[in-house]
């Protein structure tokens, strides 16, 4: 025994037995992609949540990232779906959300990098309106019944019936304010009818908006045009 701890304490001493280095852990960031200047997604409307990592200004490929969700009403984040990253580093899965919602990438760590997670982004989802007219070419004064329902259903939301030309909420030099003919009420089954009067000729381009609130940001129909003759 004696014999055996000398020389260990001899090997030691000339070099012969080094300890095995601790490996080292590297880090990675996550830049995420972001399309400005976007019109506001409404309910059912793709989104694209897409990230790109990188170690020391490489791409990482291969790593496995969860995407994490939080919806409207929910406390916490959950799993949606894990995915590799590809050959340049990058990440990218497409939603339909139906109201706002949270997300974020996070990467649990392994034995080459630290785990990492980005800041919680949140998407403004708008719901979304159709719209139909009992005739779409009437004679000015004329009253014209205009319909459509709401999507996710809004029961007492305020619906804007509006003749001018739609910039999802943003009006500039472009597209002046357009005029307000009537305002309404959804109903419980999420549908809404109101009765307007149009009061210029020719091509008028009409659109709806919906009041936010209950997971949404305002919802806005698809522009529709009627002859006014």
């Amino acid at each position: 025994m004696r014999r055996a701890a000398a020389l260990l304490a001899l090997s030691l001493s000339f070099g012969w037995l080094q300890p095995t280095p601790a490996h080292a852990i590297g880090e990675i960031t996550m830049v995420e992609v972001v399309v400005v200047d976007a019109p506001t997604p409404r309910a059912g409307d793709l989104i694209n949540v897409a990230a790109s990592v990188r170690s020391e200004g490489a791409p990482v490929a291969g790593l496995p990232v969860t995407l994490q969700i939080k919806r409207y009403g929910e406390a916490t984040f959950e799993d949606l779906i894990t995915v590799p990253t590809d050959s340049e580093g990058n990440l990218e899965l497409n939603l339909r959300p139906l109201r706002n919602i949270k997300t974020r990438w996070v990467f649990s760590g392994d034995e080459n990098y630290a785990p990492y997670s980005t800041a919680a982004r949140t998407w403004l989802i708008g719901s979304r309106a159709s719209l139909a007219f009992s005739d779409r070419t009437p004679g000015v004064g004329q009253v014209v019944v205009v319909t459509g329902r709401t999507k996710p259903a809004k029961p007492g939301h305020t619906v804007r019936v509006l003749q001018g030309r739609s910039n999802h909420g943003g009006f500039g030099p472009a597209y002046p304010r357009p005029e307000l003919l009537g305002t309404t009420t959804v109903k419980e089954n999420g549908r809404y009818r109101i009765r307007v009067r149009f009061t210029k000729t020719g091509q008028q381009p009409v659109f709806v908006t919906v009041s936010r609130g209950n997971g949404n940001t305002t919802g806005y129909s698809n522009t529709r045009v009627v002859a006014v003759g």
